[in-house]
């Protein structure tokens, strides 16, 4: 779950029905600087003996299925079953998160390429996952272009 904590009020004019995290943070980008932070539950683990890993692959959308995928970079895949998801929120750990991000320039950068180990640890942890903080690896790429973020999970599993 991700909370969103500000003092004031935001008028935002149009169907608001279909409002986005980005109307939001352009809404509030024309009030000057503005930080958006948001309070996760960080669940560590050892990963140590989790031998084997899935990747995972975080659309765009948080509609889409998250899906899993033979390696960061790739973006088809199959779908995981809730089933599975629970599974490996319960057995396995993150240790590792790729992200693409739209040019920092423009967009400024996200949380997870921040270099504090609590918001990069945050991000995996918003999607139910324990972090091995000792071994988390994250590699945050910029695409130069105004695309939507995307990233991969690794999650180290038996």
């Amino acid at each position: 779950m991700r909370k969103l904590v500000f003092k004031g009020t935001l008028a935002l004019s149009g169907n608001n029905e279909n409002l986005t995290m980005d109307d939001i943070q352009n809404a509030l980008a024309q009030l000057g600087d503005f930080t958006i932070t948001h309070d996760s539950q960080i669940d560590t683990a050892d990963s140590s003996g989790l031998n084997n890993h899935v990747w995972l692959f975080i659309g765009p959308d948080d509609e889409e299925p998250i899906l899993k995928v033979k390696d960061a970079g790739e973006v088809e895949g199959e779908e995981l079953s809730s089933e599975e998801h629970d599974r490996l929120i319960e057995e396995g750990v993150c240790v590792g998160v790729v992200v693409h991000h739209p040019r920092a320039d423009r967009h400024g950068f996200p949380q997870v390429a921040s270099q504090n180990p609590d918001d990069e640890a945050a991000f995996p942890a918003d999607y139910g996952f324990s972090v091995d903080l000792n071994v988390l690896d994250v590699i945050a790429f910029d695409t130069g272009d105004d695309a939507v973020q995307t990233a991969w999970l690794k999650i180290a599993v038996r």
